[in-house]
């Protein structure tokens, strides 16, 4: 998904590590792109601009959607002491 930012924020773009001021008219992606849509920050790109259009209502529920939950990873045991 992309989105056009209508309101500066603060946020972690897809694949960074550090927070930085989003500027009101950058085109932001993916996940960060969505929840910005469902806060009312931005609005989606159009289908002619190369982007999915999508609502504010299936930007929200992308946005409150829960990951599968992962099995635990089994650890390993050292020699007991």
């Amino acid at each position: 998904m992309r989105a056009r930012v209508t309101k500066t924020f603060p946020g972690v773009p897809d694949g960074a590590v550090l927070t930085r001021q989003i500027t009101a008219g950058e085109i932001i992606r993916g996940d960060l792109a969505a929840v910005a849509v469902a806060a009312g920050f931005a609005d989606p790109v159009d289908a002619e601009e190369g982007g999915a259009a999508v609502s504010a209502k299936g930007a929200a529920d992308l946005a409150d959607a829960e990951p599968e939950a992962a099995k635990p990873a089994r650890r390993k045991r050292g020699k007991k002491r």
